[in-house]
Formats: structure tokens, C-alpha cells, sequence
């Protein structure tokens, strides 16, 4: 299934899904522990699963969930990360996703300026609940830590001259819709 352009969850019972959650190093039976073990730690329950993702577990609060519901789009979907799902089976130490969440700047991450109305819409479309780790400077602009392979993804959508800011911007005006100026 492809809720977003570019963004595919794999049925768990598909050989894709199988395969995938496999190669994370859980099985099917585990998914239910997971889900409830989330519902408890994060008070989010996950009505539906509706697959897998190399992000995660992905799931709606709304049970019963199917793309064909008119308004099946309008709330967030919660995605449970690999390393949480591992976390909450009791396969990695306990605080694990806290620490790789507030972890210094690695090799693996890079750092981008974008402005203040950027780093809104950049919270106005996060999946998750948003959870700032971005440092606001005295210009006003924000400086965001990504992912390593989040700043490669943006390098190969940035067009000569752009700045952090203009491809971020561009890139969230795209997803919503907007056609480029």
C-alpha cells in the first residue's frame, strides 16, 4: 500500500512484510505484544496494524482501518520505530530509543538551518508526535539535527542554488499538494 507518494507499508501477511520483519529480527506473533506493550508505555492505542515499513511498525488509532474510509487520510499514522519495537520485547536495554532520540550529533548526523516558518510546517506534518530537537538561533532560524540518510535524501532533491531551508520548504509544499513556482 502507498498512503504517500513514495512511501509503501507492506501488508504484515504479504511476503514483503514477512520477509521484512524477519530481517528485524521479530516475528508475526510478536506484533500483538508490541502493540499492547505501546499502549501501555506511550498511552497511543494501535487499532489497526496495517503493516510494515523499513521506519516501523505503522498503525492507526481507529480500529478497523482500511484506505477505503473517507476520511482514512486525515489522522497521523502511528509508527512504531524498529528500535522501539525491540525495546518493547525486552531485545535491546530499557531507554534505548531515549538515548538514539537524544544522542549528540553523530557522524551519521547532520545539521540544517531552515527558518521558523520551515521548522513549523515541518511540525505541522511530523507522523509521529513531534518532539523538538532542533536549537532556535537569535536570527530567528532553527538549526535541525537529521539523520544521515535523511540528508543524503535532500541532497539528491536539491536544485542548484537552493538553501536547507528552500528544499525543506519545497519539499513539504510538494507533499501537500502545491505546485512549484
Amino acid at each position: 500500500m502507498s498512503g504517500k507518494r513514495g512511501y509503501d507499508v507492506f501488508s504484515i501477511g504479504s511476503l514483503a512484510g514477512e520477509a521484512l520483519i524477519l530481517r528485524k529480527g521479530i516475528t508475526r506473533r510478536d506484533i500483538p505484544r508490541v502493540t499492547e506493550e505501546y499502549r501501555k508505555r506511550e498511552g497511543v492505542r494501535v487499532g489497526t496494524v496495517i503493516g510494515v515499513n523499513e521506519d516501523g511498525i505503522v498503525g492507526s488509532e481507529r480500529e478497523g482501518w482500511h484506505p477505503g474510509l473517507p476520511d482514512a487520510f486525515a489522522k497521523p499514522f502511528i509508527i512504531i520505530p524498529w528500535v522501539q519495537v525491540l525495546e518493547l520485547l525486552g531485545r535491546v536495554p530499557e531507554g534505548t530509543t531515549g538515548k538514539l532520540l537524544d544522542a549528540d550529533e553523530s557522524p551519521a548526523t547532520r545539521t540544517i538551518r531552515v527558518s521558523d516558518a520551515t521548522y513549523r510546517a515541518i511540525a505541522e506534518e511530523a507522523v509521529l508526535p513531534f518532539r523538538s530537537t532542533a536549537t532556535r538561533q537569535q536570527d530567528g532560524s532553527w538549526l535541525v539535527p537529521i539523520a544521515g540518510d535523511t540528508w543524503e535524501r535532500l541532497q539528491q532533491h536539491r536544485l542548484p542554488g537552493e538553501t536547507d531551508d528552500d528544499v525543506v520548504l519545497r519539499l513539504i509544499s510538494q507533499y501537500r499538494g502545491h505546485k512549484p513556482n
